[in-house]
């Protein structure tokens, strides 16, 4: 079966209602049952409605896939290189979503970098195709000058997901996110009552945690989703 396709593993980092802060640049890449594809785990819940997985997956230039249909709701993420899925040629930037039940395949002839995220539970949604690379797909944020290219909103589904970057040296006032928040650096930095994170620091606020995050001088881009940290029931 697709390594890509389903939810499987023992948990990790699977409390809730943990603050976890990781810096990936620091963590190894670990072997898969896949040949060719490698990984970092950041969190993994293994079964019911809770079930999710967050991982940083890099697939070697010319592994391929086989066509499988997935148990799960999976969004992709292109951090480098480019990969084929389900016949669609997807470059750095590009973000992909499969609902449960689809059938995909993946094949990176050069090599490629990916955010993945699986989900169970009512989180299925539909599928999702954006390209973050396009200017079109931007839109102004937080009346402050910021910008983000949004994934998609709260709705059909418990929590909403977009790129955004944050001008340099600008402060949010402090905060807490109803739903708890994550976060993955592209780009740039911020820092906050708790330290600074830069490019590939993942953190996940759970709920009711506040903080005031400020950008630093290169400004931040982030991979960011709201309502993320509850559970899917």
């Amino acid at each position: 079966m697709n390594h890509l396709a389903r939810i499987s593993g023992n948990d990790h980092n699977a409390d809730l209602g943990e603050l976890i802060t990781i810096n990936a640049n620091t963590l190894p890449w670990r072997g898969t049952e896949v040949d060719g594809i490698t990984e970092k785990l950041f969190e993994r819940i293994g079964s019911g409605v809770l079930a999710r997985e967050t991982a940083l997956v890099r697939l070697m230039p010319g592994t391929a896939l086989p066509r499988d249909r997935t148990e799960c709701r999976v969004d992709v993420y292109v951090l480098e290189g480019a990969v084929d899925l389900a016949g669609q040629h997807c470059p750095e930037g590009q973000y992909v979503r499969f609902p449960k039940g689809a059938e995909i395949a993946f094949r990176s002839p050069s090599g490629a970098t990916l955010m993945v995220k699986k989900r169970g539970g009512a989180a299925d949604g539909g599928a999702l195709a954006i390209d973050t690379k396009d200017r079109a797909n931007w839109e102004a944020w937080g009346g402050r000058g910021s910008e983000k290219a949004q994934l998609f909103v709260q709705g059909t589904l418990p929590e909403a997901s977009w790129i955004g970057f944050m001008l340099p040296n600008l402060t949010i006032p402090e905060h807490s996110h109803a739903g708890g928040e994550e976060i993955f650096i592209l780009e740039g930095g911020l820092r906050d009552e708790r330290g600074s994170y830069g490019p590939w620091a993942w953190v996940r606020f759970p709920v009711g945690v506040t903080h005031t995050p400020s950008s630093l001088d290169k400004g931040c881009l982030m991979l960011v989703r709201e309502g993320d940290a509850v559970p899917l029931g």
